[in-house]
């Protein structure tokens, strides 16, 4: 890419601009781009050596997330590393930018998570937290059962009911004194 150099700015092409604002890229993606860009291109060269420390320094990023930063423009074929010399792609066209998978075809099923596991006798999916609620409301309690827990249920209703009786109520204690 040919840049005309002047004094108090850097050129760029169009085409390049337009692809870069169309992309999403995080902040500080966008800013190490920008600084390899200014490096490079905007002084009308090619790759230069820049190091990492310096980006660090002059960005004021940490080193360790400029290194992944690059790793990750690497990735997404935004610049090119050859040992310390960094440039840009400047064919905009092979920046892989946005979504890293590929996007559904049609008739494409979808995969599936779950692998096939052996169950219970009759049972035809796997006991989740769900299906062992509704396996306990099918089942309920036995007749016996229920009867029991009945007459212990109608027990203690009756004797609450005694001791609320026993309970002299608030207000009239108040009035007597």
């Amino acid at each position: 890419m040919q840049v005309r150099s002047h004094k108090n700015f850097m050129m760029i092409k169009n085409k390049m601009w337009e692809a870069l604002y169309k992309i999403k890229l995080p902040c500080n993606q966008r800013r190490v781009w920008d600084y390899i860009y200014r490096q490079t291109e905007g002084w009308g060269g090619g790759m230069k050596e820049i190091s990492t420390y310096k980006i660090a320094k002059d960005l004021r990023i940490l080193g360790s997330t400029v290194r992944a930063i690059i790793r990750a423009l690497i990735k997404k074929r935004m610049i090119i590393v050859k040992g310390k010399d960094k440039g840009i792609q400047t064919d905009f066209n092979l920046w892989k930018v946005g979504q890293e998978k590929p996007n559904k075809e049609v008739g494409q099923e979808k995969p599936n998570s779950r692998l096939k596991k052996v169950h219970l006798v009759g049972q035809e999916k796997p006991l989740i937290k769900e299906t062992l609620k509704e396996k306990k409301k099918d089942r309920g309690l036995s007749a016996s059962l229920r009867e029991e827990k009945l007459k212990e249920f109608k027990k203690g209703l009756k004797m609450m009911k005694e001791a609320i009786g026993k309970v002299p109520d608030k207000k009239e204690k108040k009035a007597g004194d």
